[in-house]
């Protein structure tokens, strides 16, 4: 077993012995209720899904680990296919699922006074599909060093290696990192849990030009922030651009296939800028059928140009927030007419003008 990073800003848990774990096994007399414990824990879970197949068990020692760590997670009392009072099973009540695939499982972790946000605990099957990369770290602070990835003593999930080295560079507007902890069954990535937002692709037709318009710009921001600190979102669509609706804030999510540092910058030739000027055909479609026909020709100069200069786009959003004079005339005028990107404690942001 092995863990990766610790929890920022609010520090690790003192260490847990097996008493203040809460027990998960059961009595004989308990176990031949087993069944209906499982049917009723698993009582949403889609008919075409047996409890076998959603069933994550977990052991004593992995749920010392993860306390460690300061996650806890909710847990059933049952295991269709073992008597084991070692062991309990993730509960994957609608209170805390939150989805799931092939790779396993997302849940909420249960509310700790050491968080200062709502955690979500992603639960992976090891197999050949999951992408890891070494790493060393450097400083006080172990950061970690952006120049050794591919080559570092240390590996762990992309994603978790991802989503730290934003949550260490400070960059805004997408989940925070928390833990990475590896058991003797699972990957498990903790991070912060959005609530309130959306999915773009399901709320899409609900917004007008302005409200589009504030969405694109924030987006421009945030991938300009990660790119600048070397992490290049390699799927930038609708489904991992979400929006509050209420104050139309802009998360990205899914960070799985994320390029790391130049090294894999240059091997596959994209930013996360070029990414979103490309990706989220839906979207920027939906833009230039909204915004008319000067601002289509905007956006399609602008994307010739970062097919034949990688970076370009992010290079002149830094140029614009300097001195907006400097930049070019076809991104001067997207910025200053529908994207107004400005610069705040060394974050890309889109001006409060932009939203709806």
């Amino acid at each position: 077993m092995s863990t990766f990073g610790g929890l920022p800003r609010y520090g690790r848990q003192r260490s847990k012995t097996s008493k203040d774990i809460s027990k998960c096994g059961d009595s004989k007399i308990e176990q031949r209720q087993r069944q209906e414990r499982c049917k009723s824990v698993h009582s949403f879970i889609p008919s075409t899904s047996s409890v076998v197949e959603t069933e994550f068990p977990l052991s004593f020692s992995d749920l010392k680990l993860l306390k460690d760590q300061g996650i806890t997670l909710n847990t059933a009392p049952c295991h269709a296919d073992s008597t084991s009072q070692e062991q309990c099973v993730i509960s994957l009540d609608k209170q805390y699922y939150i989805g799931s695939g092939s790779y396993g499982v997302v849940v909420k972790a249960a509310p700790s006074s050491k968080s200062p946000f709502p955690i979500a605990v992603k639960v992976l099957k090891p197999n050949k599909k999951l992408d890891f990369v070494s790493f060393n770290t450097i400083g006080r602070y172990q950061k970690i060093d952006i120049n050794s990835i591919g080559n570092g003593k240390e590996k762990a999930l992309r994603e978790a290696v991802a989503l730290r080295l934003l949550t260490e560079a400070q960059v805004q507007a997408v989940p925070k990192y928390v833990t990475y902890v590896e058991t003797t069954q699972y990957k498990i990535l903790s991070m912060q849990y959005l609530t309130n937002f959306k999915e773009l692709s399901k709320t899409i037709d609900k917004f007008g030009p302005a409200e589009l318009n504030s969405i694109a710009c924030q987006t421009a921001s945030i991938v300009c922030n990660m790119d600048s600190v070397q992490v290049y979102h390699d799927d930038m669509n609708e489904r991992n651009i979400l929006v509050d609706l209420s104050t139309l804030e802009v998360n990205i999510i899914d960070f799985g296939q994320a390029k790391l540092g130049a090294t894999e910058l240059s091997r596959h030739h994209f930013t996360s800028g070029s990414n979103f000027l490309k990706q989220p055909v839906n979207f920027l479609s939906k833009l230039k059928q909204l915004n008319g026909q000067r601002f289509s020709k905007l956006l399609d100069d602008i994307q010739s140009k970062e097919r034949k200069e990688l970076g370009s786009f992010c290079k002149q959003v830094k140029l614009y927030v300097s001195s907006s004079e400097s930049v070019e005339g076809t991104y001067k005028e997207l910025f200053d007419k529908y994207w107004k990107v400005t610069k705040k404690n060394n974050q890309f942001k889109c001006s409060s003008s932009n939203k709806g």
